[in-house]
Order: structure tokens, then sequence, then C-alpha cells
């Protein structure tokens, strides 16, 4: 595609010399200006669908004035297909999405190539819309449609925030709108509900269209069903089971019987590893509300206002018949406690009715919330399976402390040797002391011999009869 990301006056020069290789001298916006045309003709004409004649501009080393043909693009054969464009929320007209547009498909359309330049356009949103441009006779390098699909850019990505896709359509982390979860990546209506009721009064499971919607609210990931999931269940019976509040407590309006409400799901996925969520109602504005059809006053900034984006073109236009279908609500009516909210998804009627109530005519629409593992404490889960009775027996190893002990994995077995004691007798032969015999040294005798001894005799006769001299 890199061929047509030229300006578009260079494109149709491109083309004018590709298609005629015998020109004396090759065109260019520098040299020659289109005069006439370009007209559209027989594609059967010289194998070619445009007509266009080419002057020279003095000076450029060329003169004198040409009638080519050459082809245009045909945008219809071009993009059989419906490419999506992904435009930012403050684009409102045809030439602001120009720009958009050519980056992504890789062309150079103007705001002279189409019909209706100004014309306006809804602001992009979650919804996916079609638009289709139509090219002017008049456009050098273009002939034919061009349709596209179009929506709001993403805002953001976010890696760790649940099954579902991870950048944000609409919005911010206080109320966003991420997209649709498909049941298999969370629940469906039947998982979630054997999950949930676990005392046997369950509602009366509904079949209709799976999956969820996935938002950012006041910093956490919620989901809500696309679909109810049930009806017949009374406000109590939520309460009973823990399904009404989300939080680690009784609720802030507890029943006769107060039961902790944070009943806790789980779900293992391939990309997302094992999550948690917290089963609850969703709200619907200040708790306790005021009595009033409908008291707006108490739903800005709730979760129903922003449940209500995906309905009333803010973030898209959901249609459907549960928009205007009753919905139970966690919320409590201030003149009467006993009493709880139920609400359109669509903001358009409220009534209140007793917590002991049921009926077919309002449903069971609950709120996932994702449980963020860093700095919430998660009780231990119950384990199933068969524990391996196979022994395996010990090795023992016996040390000269007369101690038995298990032999410690990893360190070698090794033996302490005491030192050898040697003994050097005469034979100068070195050998190990032998344990248990005295130590003795052999004695051997002493040799002696024997002579006659005669001692020399002195002459007296020859001495001076002195002393010394005798």
């Amino acid at each position: 595609m890199q061929f047509y990301s030229k300006a578009a006056l260079q494109l149709v020069y491109d083309q004018v010399n590709r298609d005629n290789p015998g020109l004396p001298a090759v065109l260019s916006p520098d040299n020659a200006a289109i005069t006439t045309g370009p007209t559209a003709v027989s594609v059967g004409q010289f194998g070619r669908n445009t007509r266009a004649t080419f002057t020279a501009k003095p000076g450029t080393g060329v003169q004198g004035n040409a009638v080519l043909y050459y082809d245009r693009i045909d945008l219809t054969s071009m993009f059989p297909f419906n490419p999506v464009v992904y435009l930012k929320s403050n684009i409102t007209t045809v030439k602001a999405a120009l720009p958009y547009l050519n980056d992504a498909l890789g062309i150079t359309l103007s705001e002279s190539d189409i019909v209706g330049p100004d014309a306006a356009i809804t602001p992009p949103n979650a919804t996916v819309r079609s638009l289709t441009l139509t090219v002017t006779a008049t456009s050098p390098a273009f002939v034919g449609k061009l349709t596209f699909s179009y929506q709001i850019k993403s805002s953001g990505f976010y890696p760790n925030s649940g099954p579902g896709p991870k950048n944000l359509l609409q919005g911010n982390t206080a109320m966003g709108y991420f997209g649709t979860v498909d049941a298999k990546d969370l629940f469906t209506h039947a998982e979630l509900t054997a999950l949930a009721f676990l005392k046997g009064t369950k509602p009366v499971l509904l079949g209709d269209t799976e999956g969820w919607y996935k938002f950012y609210y006041n910093g956490k990931i919620i989901y809500l069903p696309i679909t109810p999931l049930g009806n017949t269940v009374s406000w109590n019976t939520l309460y009973s089971e823990g399904l009404v509040y989300g939080t680690d407590d009784n609720g802030k309006y507890p029943a006769a019987t107060p039961v902790n409400q944070s009943r806790i799901v789980t779900r293992d996925s391939a990309s997302d590893g094992r999550s948690y969520f917290r089963v609850r109602l969703p709200s619907v504005g200040v708790d306790p509300m005021v009595v009033g059809t409908p008291p707006d006053s108490n739903v800005n900034g709730s979760e129903l206002q922003m449940f209500n984006y995906l309905n009333n073109g803010t973030w898209a236009s959901l249609t459907g018949t549960w928009w205007t279908q009753w919905i139970i609500s966690q919320n409590t009516i201030s003149t009467a406690v006993a009493n709880s909210k139920i609400v359109t998804l669509s903001k358009q009627s409220w009534t209140q009715v007793p917590k002991t109530d049921t009926s077919n005519g309002w449903y069971w629409f609950p709120v996932l919330e994702l449980v963020d593992k860093s700095s919430t404490l998660l009780g231990l889960e119950g384990v199933f399976g068969k524990m391996d009775g196979t022994l395996t027996p010990i090795v023992f190893d016996i040390q000269n402390s007369l101690q038995v002990q298990p032999l410690v994995p990893g360190i070698p077995k090794t033996i302490d040797f005491l030192p050898i004691t040697f003994d050097i007798d005469q034979s100068l032969a070195v050998k190990p002391l032998n344990p248990g015999a005295p130590k003795t040294i052999d004695f051997r005798p002493i040799p002696f011999k024997t002579e006659i001894y005669s001692p020399s005799k002195i002459d007296l006769g020859s001495t001076s009869g002195e002393l010394d001299d005798f």
C-alpha cells in the first residue's frame, strides 16, 4: 500500500507515467498541469478509465499539450469489505475523519475528492457505525465509493482488568466501558446461578442472550449481564444468600437474620488465571432512596446512570426489550426500609416493593465485581479430590550417638573416622596400635666381653724419691 501514500497530485502523475510508457518526458506537477478533465471513459477505450489533458509549463524543458489516458483507483473494488477506523470522540464531520481514514487505509483522500466533506456524522462511541463516502466525478486519482465502519478510539489499555477486553473504549476509571465479554470467558446464566445459590431456593432461570458488559466504576472492574439471569426471586432471598451488598459485613440495611454479604465466586481462564468476583445487586443511586418517579437527583454518579450510557447514546445506542424491564436493586426506600427499589435500566420508571415479595415481572440482574487479590484477604477454598494412600518408607541412618533419625535429603552420606595412632619400635616399622593390648617395650640384653687386665709396673730405681714422681 506504500504506493498509495503519496500526495494526491503526485499520485496522479505516477499513474499517468505508468500507464503511458511512451511519453518523451516524465510528467510531474513541476513541468505539467492538468488543464482538462479528468473525465471518465469506457474501460475498453485504450484499456483505461480516465482521460485528461496535460499542458507543459513554460521554462521546464517541455512544451505543448497531450491528451492522455490512465487509470484512477476504484475505491469500490479496492475495498470490497468494510474496514474499521477508530476515531476520537470529538470527530463530528466527514472531513475531520479523513486523516484517520487515510492513515488506517494507506490512501490520500482529500476534501476535494469526496462529496459533502462538511457533512456531520454521529460522534463515535462504543457502537460500531457505518459511513459511505462518494468520490466526486472530478477527483484526479479516485473513482467509486468507500464504505467503512467507525467507533471510538481506545482511551487506555488495562492488562490486569480481568476477563474480557483490556482496552477502555469510553470514559475513564471513574466511569468507563470496555465492551462485551463472552459467557465462555466469564459465566453462563446457569453456571453463575449454581454457584450463587447454596440454600436451595433459586430464581426461575431465563434462557436469553448470554454474555456480559464490562465497566470501570470508581476504580473497580464490574460486569453486568446483557440479559437478566432469572425472575421470581425476592430481595430477602438474595440477601439470605449474601448476594445483595457485596460487602464483607451484614450490609447497610440487614434483614431480620443478618448474613455476611461478601459472596465470592471464582473463574479460571487460560489468559487471566484464577479470578475472584463478588456477586451483588446493582446500586441505582443514593441509599436509602427517596420516594419519587423518577428521582433523577438520586442517580447522578450511580451505576444505573453509567449502565444507561449504553442505551441513551452517550456511549452507545443499544436497544432491546430488557432496557425497559424492572430489575431488583440493592437500594432501600427511606420511608420504609422493608421496601426495596425496582427500576428499569433505561432509567424511565421506578417503584418500590416489599423485600419479601417475588414476581415474574421483575428480574435478577446481578453485578459481578472483580476482587483485587493484592488488597483483599481471601478465605480458604474447599479442596476436593482423592487422597493418595501410598506409603513411602522412611530411610534411617544410625550415628555413633545411638540416635535414630531420618536421612536428610541432599546431604551426602559420610562416616566419621577417628585419627589413627602410630607406635614406632626399633624395627622402624609404622603400624596401627592394636586396641586392647597393653603398651610394652621389648628390652634386649646388653652385649659385653671379658679379658685379663695386667697393669704396668714401675721401676722404683728410676724414680727420684719424690712423691710427685712416685
